[in-house]
């Protein structure tokens, strides 16, 4: 017998590590659109941890840009929820996103919580191409790129650590009561919904999905090879990532 949560009934919040770029807008309107009412909704993450009532018991949904290892201590007894998707695929509308000229309009809220140099790094993406992106090393601009999934997901912040990757696997496993690969978007809902009982279908409509603007973009040979360097523990996260749940399907489907 599979074990199932019954998302109309939740002891405890879901708490949906959101990795800039994997679906997630997507997911997190999809998980809204789940709740009782907006009361049930933590306000919206923005960098400061202590706005956000996390002991909060009307909450049953918190989501943001935060990592599982930061917000663990926080929500003890949380359902752990993520996206996935693969690294270079992320990273393309990674760029598509930052050089958008609409990207942060006057009167953003981040706008507020970004200092100078945030500033100034995308006003560089978006008259950059994505070959001089891949290939500066600006650090905010690196570190949004750079194996970004798996150091969310790890226990460590630290890349170089020895257990960078293979916590960031364990926790994957064994920490998230869901995770969805971006690229099987729709077997993911159909996963998550085996998951947690009474869930409703998919019916986001396309405009609330943050979809960036879809234009073909190329790289170099050079910078081909330093994406796939920036990304080593993200294409390995990913890979492990998609064989687990390739399994997880064929399991709920019996």
């Amino acid at each position: 017998m599979h074990r199932t949560l019954n998302i109309h009934q939740l002891g405890r919040p879901l708490v949906f590590v959101h990795i800039p770029k994997t679906a997630g807008t997507a997911f997190f309107r999809y998980l809204a659109a789940n709740m009782p009412s907006q009361d049930h909704i933590s306000p919206a993450f923005i960098r400061d941890y202590d706005k956000i009532e996390w002991r909060n018991p009307a909450f049953k949904l918190f989501s943001g840009h935060f990592s599982f290892r930061e917000v663990k201590p926080l929500v003890p007894c949380g359902h752990f929820l993520t996206f996935l998707r693969r690294p270079a695929a992320r990273v393309a509308s990674l760029y598509r996103s930052w050089s958008d000229p609409q990207k942060l309009p006057p009167g953003d809220p981040w706008r507020n919580e970004m200092t100078a140099e945030e500033l100034a790094d995308i006003e560089f993406v978006q008259t950059a191409s994505f070959d001089e992106l891949i290939s500066t090393d600006r650090p905010n601009l690196v570190a949004g790129m750079a194996d970004r999934q798996t150091f969310m997901l790890s226990d460590s912040a630290d890349h170089d650590s020895e257990t960078f990757l293979s916590s960031a696997k364990n926790n994957l496993e064994h920490q998230m009561a869901f995770f969805g690969i971006a690229e099987k978007f729709s077997e993911s809902i159909e996963l998550f919904r085996r998951t947690f009982d009474n869930a409703s279908e998919y019916e986001v409509p396309r405009e609330q999905e943050n979809r960036s603007a879809a234009r073909e973009i190329r790289l170099s040979d050079r910078a081909s090879a330093r994406l796939e360097e920036l990304n080593s523990n993200d294409t390995a996260l990913y890979n492990y990532a998609m064989e687990l749940f390739l399994k997880r399907c064929e399991s709920k489907a019996r």
